[in-house]
């Protein structure tokens, strides 16, 4: 396998502004690295930025359609492909190619272990790792023919759409059974009886863990805020593999099907405090550990799956609101669950009935996050078969 420098394949290299602009409630994105994750930009928690900053960052650094955006700070190459430029970006790596089979091919090498390589040989910094501009210019990128260019970007795309297709499915699959949630929860179509959650639920408090437990590779891991998408539901990417040093109680391990609780928010506006989200996949680890900054709720009364959309419900949500403390981090007060009543209707008829549309609604998505590991497992093999 021949290869040729990414200056050279591209026709323009590039990172992000290094200035430090003021931040305001409206404006036009700022993305950096952390808004970067399988291979898709998060612009829900970026902040904004006024139009004159946003026109002087792009004098340096103008993103265009099918750029490639690359994380060259902290987690290191993380990329993705862009399809919308009205952001600006800020220490984040920019490769520019001469045309969209170019761009779509580099994308996809990005991914590649043989990449990844060439990242973990060229990475700089100690408490904080980084790539400099140079190192991406250096980029090692294998030359192939046109021909079998498409053929890798026809495979590895139609593996992607499959997986988003199926993304878009858990979607409305979750957003079925909170309609389904709300037409008995949140009408009045039936006599209600006021719930005190503490007296059908247990509470668990998750590991308090250090840093020196983190590893790169374990049969273990954390489930952490990291896990919680901002728009709802549990994200597998979000696992930190753990060495547990010492011992640890067996209510702190998850299984899939448990209900957690964030009790702890980085977010900007609070978008995470206080979500429950359903363990339904524990990706390749063998066990999950339940973070400190989580609650792990069980009950013999209610479902899983019907308490999940009782704590993801408005209403929740502002009680929880008025538990939390904090300013840059917010944590929220374990008297929040345990203080939490809710209405329910008395005919245990109607309840089960719910429980067993949200049973079944669940089972599709476990089915269909089975079909995504699949998918995933199969792109990584041809990603090893077109460029290792």
């Amino acid at each position: 396998m021949n290869f040729i420098k990414a200056s050279n394949f591209c026709s323009h290299i590039t990172d992000g502004t290094h200035d430090s602009p003021i931040y305001q409630n409206n404006g036009y994105k700022l993305v950096t690295s952390k808004f970067i994750k399988n291979n898709r930009i998060d612009f829900s928690n970026a902040p904004c930025i006024s139009i004159s900053d946003f026109e002087k960052i792009n004098l340096r650094s103008k993103v265009e359609i099918n750029d490639i955006l690359f994380s060259m700070i902290g987690t290191i190459g993380e990329v993705a492909l862009v399809s919308d430029n009205s952001f600006a970006i800020k220490n984040m790596g920019l490769f520019r190619c001469h045309n969209e089979l170019d761009a779509k091919y580099l994308f996809y090498y990005l991914q590649s272990s043989k990449a990844k390589e060439y990242i973990e040989e060229s990475k700089a910094g100690s408490t904080q790792q980084y790539l400099t501009l140079n190192s991406l210019k250096m980029f090692p990128v294998p030359i192939f023919e046109v021909e079998y260019k498409y053929h890798i970007v026809d495979i590895l795309g139609t593996l992607d759409e499959k997986i988003d297709f199926f993304d878009k499915q858990i979607r409305l699959l979750e957003k079925q059974g909170q309609l389904f949630y709300q037409d008995i929860f949140e009408s009045s179509k039936f006599k209600t009886e006021k719930v005190d959650l503490a007296k059908i639920a247990v509470f668990q408090n998750g590991y308090s863990y250090s840093g020196d437990e983190l590893c790169e590779t374990s049969a273990d891991c954390l489930a952490t805020i990291k896990n919680f998408d901002r728009q709802g539901g549990f994200k597998i990417d979000g696992f930190k593999p753990i060495k547990v040093a010492g011992k640890i109680k067996p209510e702190m391990y998850a299984e899939v099907g448990d209900l957690l609780v964030a009790h702890t928010d980085l977010t900007q506006n609070a978008d995470i405090i206080g979500n429950p989200a359903l363990l339904l996949n524990t990706s390749m680890y063998k066990r999950v550990i339940i973070s400190m900054d989580l609650v792990k709720v069980n009950s013999n009364t209610l479902s899983n799956e019907l308490l999940y959309y009782i704590l993801k419900s408005d209403k929740f949500k502002g009680h929880a609101r008025g538990y939390c403390s904090g300013t840059t981090v917010l944590h929220l007060n374990k008297k929040a669950l345990q203080e939490y009543m809710f209405d329910m209707p008395i005919d245990k008829e109607v309840v089960l009935r719910l429980e067993k549309h949200l049973s079944a609604i669940f089972d599709r998505i476990k089915s269909i996050l089975k079909e995504i590991k699949q998918l995933k497992k199969l792109k990584s093999l041809y990603l090893k078969k077109f460029f290792d």
